[in-house]
């Protein structure tokens, strides 16, 4: 009996230990693709490439980069919509468009996207009774950094909060054209101003 009782508490240790190995290397499944912890911004995936260009200033610069300003009217809505060109090749078009009492009263929107960082700032700071809609093309850049992600990440447009973190907002789709240099994002919906990048 005693010999049997040694036996199977062997075999119980023997097992139990096997186990444990196994529940140790299991692989863990995968986070949520949506884990703002996962995302990154894209150009600081381009800083880790050779890949890169810089803008000369130009005329319409301003310390934080080229912007744009126009009056509107959030009682009535409106539309902005303009182009740059920065030399070495590279523009963006931009297209914002505000509902009908998206806010109060009139503002002059400054505008002021940054191609070089694949990202777009937004003042003064409104919070919106009615999300914007964004579309925001880059065209003219290098973007071959990201045939060299070998991981296929899913590209996608994001708030950029002041402590870094990126959240995810809604948009119709982010469109990327490696050989033309060209990346755009369609109906972003933006709920308030602030800065918004593309993101990985």
């Amino acid at each position: 009996m005693k010999k049997l009782f040694v036996t199977v508490a062997v075999l119980v240790v023997a097992i139990l230990s096997g186990c444990t190995d196994n529940i140790t290397n299991t692989p863990q499944p995968p986070n949520n693709s949506k884990s703002l912890g996962k995302w990154q911004l894209l150009s600081s995936l381009r800083q880790n490439s050779t890949a890169g260009y810089s803008l000369s200033k130009s005329d319409n610069s301003t310390d934080q980069g080229w912007s744009y300003s126009q009056v509107i009217n959030g009682n009535s809505g409106g539309e902005i919509e303009f182009e740059m060109e920065y030399g070495n090749d590279v523009s963006v078009e931009v297209s914002l468009n505000f509902k009908k009492n998206s806010f109060d009263g009139k503002k002059t929107i400054t505008v002021t996207p940054d191609p070089e960082n694949f990202d777009i700032d937004f003042s003064p700071s409104i919070n919106f009774n009615k999300p914007v809609s964004l579309d925001f093309e880059i065209s003219g850049v290098d973007l071959s950094f990201l045939k060299a992600d070998k991981q296929n990440r899913k590209i996608s447009f994001a708030y950029v909060a002041d402590d870094g973190s990126l959240i995810e907002i809604k948009n119709d789709g982010v469109i990327v054209d490696i050989k033309k240099g060209k990346i755009t994002v369609r109906n972003a919906r933006i709920n308030h101003f602030s800065r918004y990048a593309f993101i990985i």
